[in-house]
């Protein structure tokens, strides 16, 4: 049974996103179809799933807007060919690299709606095929001719894949400069359109394409929200901030200046200190390790950090911690007023150490009975039975 519209139609689906979804619809009824994928970005992914989302949104008056990707190029009806290679994103100049593997991909023809039909049931074929083989029930000739259909069906699937190539590249552009690098959403995105043609049901009428773009998006959403940031932020939290820039972006065109926070809050429906605090999270995050200037130049950032020199470093105030907490346990183990004195002339616990005269004074005694008690006690602790672990403060230096 499908619940209320207004309540996620999934239980993987978060209720709090999916509430962000629908207050984020345009005047004209739509939200972005990657928003959606978004906030579906935890659903097993297949055409009955996809009609539910949008049977559910249209109870609510609410439609997706449907951004089909440029991958304008000559339709081609072609048979499945024998050998294919996928082009594959090499490491280097990351310009060079886009260029040369957009001419590589570029050189695939698109398939015509007859074409992901043939593509998607060699597909079928194949995993039906697996699963008759992997029963070990078959005859030997049964056998050859399921690795027959299994070798097309592999075919089809890199033929299909590769076909579709240019869609990833288009929906990645729309997302660089955010959160990871152009490769980076193009290799993820692969991943998505793999698993896409690996679910692909023809049966369905869907255009693969179409049913691509789902899980492309959704690739690429899951990997800026977990790969994106030096500190990772909750999904939803990303969510929010995707809402935020696009607010910014066009209310800066609408209003021809920076919006304020309070218009930017009147269009997201986000508080207005919300804003600010998510504005905080969202600055990026620079590692002290960084390089700095020129290939001859070798600093990083945490060499260009100036710190207070008369600070103790953490591992020396961990040091200085454990030093007064061994040299503490070494005094458990004195009567109490020759623990008490040498606490006094060493300022074990007031950092300020006393003469022989102040501490006579408070104690009552001479001086001289002063100075013969810290030289015993001292002696005392010298031994080697009770300076072992002290010993050990002075050899790690």
């Amino acid at each position: 049974m499908t619940p209320p519209a207004h309540l996620p139609p999934f239980p993987d689906v978060d209720a709090a996103e999916w509430a962000t979804l629908i207050a984020s619809r345009s005047d004209a009824g739509t939200v972005e179809a990657n928003t959606v994928a978004h906030v579906c970005r935890n659903l097993e992914l297949n055409t009955d799933t996809i009609r539910q989302i949008e049977s559910v949104l249209q109870q609510l008056n609410i439609s997706i807007a449907k951004i089909e990707p440029d991958i304008s190029g000559p339709i081609e009806r072609k048979p499945i060919p024998r050998k294919t290679s996928t082009p594959r994103i090499m490491s280097g100049d990351s310009g060079d690299t886009v260029r040369i593997y957009l001419q590589e991909i570029g050189q695939v023809d698109l398939l015509d709606a007859e074409g992901e039909r043939t593509l998607g049931r060699a597909i079928r074929a194949m995993q039906d095929a697996k699963v008759e083989q992997e029963s070990g029930t078959v005859s030997v000739t049964r056998r050859r001719e399921l690795r027959n259909v299994i070798r097309e069906g592999e075919e089809a699937f890199e033929h299909l894949i590769t076909a579709n190539l240019r869609l990833v590249v288009s929906i990645a552009r729309k997302y660089d400069g955010r959160e990871l690098q152009l490769l980076d959403l193009i290799q993820e995105g692969n991943i998505g359109l793999m698993r896409a043609a690996e679910k692909y049901d023809w049966e369905k009428g869907f255009k693969f394409s179409t049913y691509a773009t789902w899980w492309i998006r959704q690739a690429m959403m899951r990997a800026m929200a977990d790969q994106g940031r030096t500190i990772r932020v909750p999904s939803h939290v990303v969510e929010m901030l995707n809402r935020i820039t696009k607010a910014d972006r066009d209310l800066t065109v609408e209003l021809e200046r920076e919006p304020t926070v309070f218009e930017l809050s009147e269009r997201t429906l986000i508080p207005a200190e919300k804003i600010e605090e998510l504005r905080q999270i969202s600055s990026v995050s620079i590692s002290l390790d960084e390089p700095v200037g020129s290939e001859e130049d070798s600093s990083t950032w945490g060499d260009r950090v100036q710190g207070n020199r008369e600070e103790d470093s953490p591992i020396e105030m961990v040091q200085k911690r454990q030093l007064i907490a061994a040299i503490e346990a070494e005094l458990e183990h004195l009567p109490e007023r020759d623990r008490r004195i040498l606490e006094k002339r060493f300022g074990i616990h007031s950092d300020q150490p006393l003469t022989l005269d102040d501490v006579a004074k408070q104690e009552g005694v001479t001086r001289e009975r002063i100075r013969q008690i810290e030289q015993k006690t001292l002696a005392r602790l010298r031994h080697p039975n009770n300076s072992a672990r002290l010993r050990s403060f002075i050899d790690g230096d």
